[in-house]
């Protein structure tokens, strides 16, 4: 099953619209599309211009189907009047996932990682391990890792849960320094992290907002 992700970054004073016109796109093409699995929209809720999509579709020939395309048209005229960086949808293979039946989703976090395409196998196994650690922890709804495949050596890392993220907190925290030591060694450059307020969700014959 393809999954793809697509981020948006809003002009100044632009982000009301640049929401408003996502979300309207998502209910209108994403939910109409019989081969769509699953669609979530962020909105990273510190500086708030900045929003990410993933999507899931149920086999390759969905891709390019009418109903696709008309979501990816509609997109495309958004970017033209709102946005101020270039966009681009990734395809994402899913390295690991996690996910709590049932939990709601109050808000998230996310970070993109870049480490060399040779270390990608380490820099992936710590990520797993950190995983790990807050599934124990902090009983999240959801982990998902996994690395893109047009941008080698970009890896994207997802938590949601049914708390509060306090992500200024973690980074200051002991266990973001232990985090960052961890990975130090296979990253290329600092880690983007991005505190999450969900915007959108789908699943199947199923709407969360």
């Amino acid at each position: 099953m393809p999954c793809l992700m697509r981020s948006w970054h809003a002009r100044a004073g632009m982000e009301s619209h640049l929401r408003q016109g996502l979300v309207r796109a998502h209910e209108e093409f994403f939910a109409r599309d019989t081969r769509g699995l699953e669609s979530a929209l962020y909105r990273e809720h510190l500086e708030g211009r900045h929003f990410l999509g993933r999507a899931i579709y149920d086999d390759e020939t969905a891709l390019g189907g009418a109903t696709r395309n008309a979501l990816l048209a509609a997109f495309a005229e958004l970017e033209t009047a709102y946005t101020d960086q270039p966009v681009a949808s990734l395809r994402v293979t899913t390295v690991s996932e996690f996910v709590s039946i049932g939990r709601p989703v109050m808000s998230g976090m996310a970070a993109l990682l870049r480490g060399a395409p040779a270390s990608a196998a380490d820099l992936e196994a710590c990520l797993t391990t950190i995983a790990r650690q807050l599934i124990d922890t902090v009983a999240p709804s959801r982990v998902l890792l996994g690395h893109t495949d047009d941008d080698p050596g970009l890896v994207v890392f997802i938590c949601d849960t049914r708390d509060q993220v306090d992500l200024p907190r973690y980074m200051a925290s002991p266990t973001h320094a232990d985090h960052l030591r961890a990975l130090a060694p296979f990253l290329v450059g600092r880690p983007l992290w991005f505190s999450l307020d969900p915007t959108w969700r789908y699943f199947r014959g199923r709407q969360q907002r």
